[in-house]
């Protein structure tokens, strides 16, 4: 299934929309898998498509709650995570390296 077959897209713009959409990804992708092998994630490419997930959750609850949606604490609670889970494999690194 595309991605296009859930929007509602006039007649026709589908097959650019998608076609943008995945130039989109295409782009974002690589540099997304790099920074968690940089951050020593087991498998990045499933971390990268997690990520955007978490990503989409958020920006569709805010978009139908607005102002009603806790979005900075969102915010926080993502990087709060992303942060503690860098300083964990940073612990790791730290005792697996040799004297």
């Amino acid at each position: 299934m595309a991605i296009t077959d859930s929007l509602s897209v006039p007649t026709g713009c589908g097959k650019r929309l998608e076609a943008e959409i995945t130039a989109k990804q295409s782009a974002i992708l690589p540099g997304m898998i790099a920074i968690f092998e940089e951050l020593g994630i087991a498998d990045p490419l499933m971390e990268t498509w997690f990520f955007g997930a978490q990503l989409d959750g958020i920006f569709l609850h805010y978009m139908n709650l607005q102002e009603h949606y806790p979005l900075e604490t969102m915010k926080d609670m993502l990087l709060s995570k992303y942060l503690t889970l860098n300083q964990q494999l940073s612990n790791e690194k730290t005792i697996k390296a040799p004297l």
